[in-house]
């Protein structure tokens, strides 16, 4: 296959065959608009369906690869549906480090960490690579909610008690403390593991980041779409205009 990509993109995937080909071709259109190759390494089962499919992708267009296998089992969540607690983000933080062990082996210039039901914007590859420089690592925008502006994939901590705040951003860069579901790594920080937290992975790893004096970024130029179930593929979202 071809040679090690400057850019790796990846996420743990498991029953997102709904949505896969439309994400694929995201990240494709906003890699060209970038003018960069995007390569992949996914963590899943070999036989997941969504899986094969990036694999399918890789091979027809001369593009890196690489699975993080595992065996999941029982694991799994049904389609569009995933059941957050504790144990969840236990796990997901140590399938999130096995990605990120996979990524540090082949150095890329940066890794573009984004779930596999958000569909980026065409821009966003390139201006999160504008932007990176002043940061350890950015986040795109996007919404953790089916509806409304109230839950950005950002956010900032209150002093004591755990608690945290978000607040919504258009057309700028911001510096920020938490950074979720989407953004871009820098070899700094793809080096940094998750770590466990009672609000998700990306709070016990933004926490770290920030920790060993990095900072984070959050870009709002653009907005990216979540597609957070199947009877939401190809329905309009006002929110980031497609």
């Amino acid at each position: 296959m071809m040679n090690e990509p400057a850019l790796l993109v990846g996420a743990p995937c498991r029953n997102r065959e709904w949505i896969i080909k439309e994400w694929i071709s995201h990240i494709e259109a906003s890699a060209w608009n970038a003018g960069v190759e995007p390569g992949f390494v996914m963590v899943g089962e070999a036989e997941d369906e969504a899986i094969i499919e990036v694999y399918k992708h890789c091979l027809a267009n001369d593009r890196f690869f690489q699975l993080v296998e595992i065996q999941e089992g029982s694991k799994g969540d049904r389609p569009g549906k995933r059941t957050w607690n504790h144990d969840r983000y236990r796990y997901m933080a140590d399938l999130r480090n096995r990605l990120l062990t996979a990524v540090r082996l082949y150095q890329p210039g940066a890794f573009l960490s984004v779930d596999t039901d958000i569909l980026i914007h065409p821009d966003t590859i390139g201006l999160l690579s504008e932007s990176l420089p002043g940061y350890g690592a950015v986040g795109g925008k996007a919404y953790l909610s089916h509806v409304g502006r109230a839950v950005p994939n950002h956010a900032f901590l209150r002093s004591g008690g755990g608690q945290c705040y978000r607040s919504d951003h258009e057309g700028g860069v911001i510096a920020t403390q938490v950074i979720m579901a989407l953004k871009l790594m820098s070899p700094d920080t793809y080096g940094i593991d998750y770590q466990w937290d009672h609000r998700g992975e990306d709070f016990g790893w933004s926490a770290s980041v920030l920790k060993q004096g990095f900072k984070l970024g959050w870009d709002s130029r653009v907005t990216n779409k979540h597609v957070m179930t199947p009877a939401k593929l190809g329905v309009f979202d006002k929110r980031c205009g497609y």
